[in-house]
């Protein structure tokens, strides 16, 4: 997806750009391992996680194509979607029963008039809260920070490139190309977050192939032990 007139990338950027790449493989193999356990059984939870998948193969394509051309306001945005794409698929976690998460998220439904197995709301700040509590305090760190990309505030108008003639004096701003000159240091960090939003999709991902795989183990148990009961009444 490298496009040929787009500027060189640092180096530190390209190995994560790359670790991107190496994770939509993962993404693809945790869905199959979801979608093939329990005997191919096909339940609400496993087309979320098809949607999940599908979202964040889509946002990492946009997202390495905005890097490449250096378009710091965009990236922002996608970061916050790909984050708002974990957030979601974790509500399934935090209440008592994940199947009307699921169902909800599938009739697209506002998860903020459910609430989670302690009491609260599904808000989005209670979402990011949770998932914080899970995987490390960046995540609302960088949900807080990316909200100045999704919403019209400071980090939006802010962004347009401005040059200075020092023979003249004039300030000129520019509408054209991708705004602001975006250092290495910060396009380092805003990438090294969207990997993690990634890999926190992942690893959710992996966890609910595991959690299906043993209901599945649970449920053929409960079967055995019912023949066996079954069996042992009749001989009585």
């Amino acid at each position: 997806m490298t496009d040929e007139c787009s500027p060189n990338l640092p180096e530190s950027v390209e190995n994560l750009l790359a670790k991107l790449g190496q994770l939509k493989d993962q993404v693809t193999q945790q869905l199959v391992s979801a979608w093939t356990a329990d005997e191919d059984r096909i339940f609400s939870a496993d087309l979320v996680a098809l949607g999940v998948a599908r979202r964040t193969y889509a946002l990492v394509d946009g997202f390495v194509a905005l890097v490449r051309q250096k378009n710091p306001l965009c990236c922002g945005a996608l970061l916050r979607l790909q984050l708002d794409t974990a957030m979601r698929f974790y509500a399934r976690w935090l209440v008592d029963k994940p199947e009307e998460v699921a169902l909800a998220l599938l009739d697209d439904r506002h998860l903020d008039k459910m609430k989670s197995r302690d009491g609260k709301w599904l808000t989005d700040a209670y979402l990011h809260e949770q998932l914080s509590k899970q995987c490390g305090d960046w995540v609302s760190r960088v949900y807080r920070n990316t909200s100045g990309f999704v919403h019209f505030t400071g980090r939006a108008m802010l962004d347009a490139r401005t040059d200075h003639d020092a023979a003249t004096g004039r300030e000129s701003v520019s509408l054209q190309g991708p705004g602001r000159i975006w250092t290495e240091p910060e396009m380092v960090e805003m990438v090294s977050a969207f990997v993690e939003s990634v890999g926190i999709t992942v690893n959710l991902l992996y966890s609910w192939s595991c959690t299906k795989s043993l209901v599945a183990v649970q449920r053929v148990e409960n079967e055995h032990e019912a023949t066996q009961h079954s069996t042992e009444l009749h001989n009585t």
